[in-house]
């Protein structure tokens, strides 16, 4: 690992460790045991290094979502999900921290990346139903609120297990299936058992985590 990794790692850990406002560059050179100049060689100041570790994590993303554009399955939004929660809890101060949600470099990205996520799972939705796995749209506009309200699951997920003690133990994906299958039809349940298995279905109710709770 090279010096400039090392610092992006030892900041990162820091950050989510104290967050963000907390942590200077000073307190990276410290941890990494190098003068600040050695530090500000790579990165001229603390918000060159937010972008550089924000840039990192959205190109990671992307990747991953590409894999997943050709074929907007619920199987691969499954595996996209769990994708997430992995990145979320490496990256996690970007995610919890006001002052970075709010800083001028990273809102913008945070709101592009939210939007890709809704078009995405709004894709998702779309796909299903043309494959008869999900019902017609009750209402104009009812399946977009559904792809809000998927991403807002997966978005704010670890924000309410900061205030709910019973979060800890339940399963971020069951809650997102307990949304989406009121509006399977029997194809799409049967599909689904198929897939994920019946004793995984039977669980969905109890919104617990399992061993198998992305069924992959």
């Amino acid at each position: 690992m090279d010096t400039k990794q090392k610092i992006v790692e030892v900041a990162l850990t820091c950050f989510n460790d104290s967050g963000y406002g907390a942590v200077s560059l000073n307190d990276v050179a410290k941890t990494l045991g190098v003068s600040r100049g050695h530090v500000a060689y790579h990165f001229k100041d603390k918000d060159a290094l937010l972008e550089h570790i924000a840039n990192a994590l959205w190109n990671q993303l992307d990747l991953e979502r590409a894999k997943s554009l050709s074929f907007p399955s619920f199987e691969n939004l499954t595996k996209m999900m769990e994708v997430f929660q992995k990145y979320y809890k490496q990256y996690s101060f970007i995610f919890m921290d006001a002052q970075v949600t709010s800083h001028p470099i990273l809102r913008p990205m945070i709101e592009q990346k939210s939007k890709e996520a809704i078009a995405d799972n709004m894709r998702t939705i779309t796909f299903s139903m043309e494959l008869g796995n999900m019902k017609p749209e009750p209402y104009s506009g009812a399946y977009y609120n559904l792809s809000v309200q998927f991403w807002m699951i997966s978005f704010f997920w670890f924000h309410q297990m900061r205030f709910r003690k019973d979060a800890q133990n339940e399963d971020m994906m069951k809650m997102g299936w307990s949304l989406l299958i009121p509006h399977f039809t029997e194809k799409g349940i049967a599909s689904f058992i198929q897939y994920f298995g019946q004793e995984y279905y039977d669980s969905l109710g109890q919104g617990k985590l399992s061993t198998s709770a992305f069924g992959i």
